[in-house]
């Protein structure tokens, strides 16, 4: 999303290849993603657990930006309000 300003709050940690996501949110224009996950193989989406949550009149803006493959046995779920 070129030119699109944005905010973004982040509090994680890394150990090795394991990241630990506590709380991250991400606001662009008029939508929010508030994001929790923890990714013990980083940078492989492999066994992942991801939470998230996408409030706002523009919540098409992150659903265009997060085209990605499903890894092996990854659990996501999307929900948008």
């Amino acid at each position: 999303m070129p030119g699109v300003a944005f905010e973004l709050d982040l509090d994680a940690e890394r150990h090795g290849p394991m990241v630990l996501v506590r709380k991250a949110r991400l606001s662009i224009a008029e939508a929010t993603l508030d994001l929790s996950a923890r990714l013990p193989e980083f940078p492989s989406l492999d066994d992942s657990i991801l939470h998230f949550e996408i409030v706002g009149d523009r919540c098409e803006q992150f659903r265009e930006a997060s085209i990605c493959p499903v890894p092996r046995q990854a659990r996501i779920r999307w929900h948008s309000i």
